[in-house]
């Protein structure tokens, strides 16, 4: 199948996905800290990175430890 002149709706399906899946994501995150208390009395810094294959990332890590 060839590749569509514009890629402006593709893209913007991607970015409506992605940002999907990081509210729900978010929400997950949010309910389970809620459920452990004391976690949800603190502030917490999540960020997603993205990997191709996270288990070499984790043991390059390790290695660096």
């Amino acid at each position: 199948e060839a590749y569509p002149d514009d890629l402006s709706k593709v893209e913007n399906e991607i970015y409506t996905e992605i940002l999907a899946r990081v509210s729900d994501f978010k929400n997950k995150i949010k309910q389970r800290l809620i459920n452990r208390t004391p976690l949800d009395k603190f502030v917490l810094e999540v960020f997603l990175v993205p990997f191709a294959n996270v288990d070499d990332f984790r043991e390059q890590f390790q290695e660096l430890l």
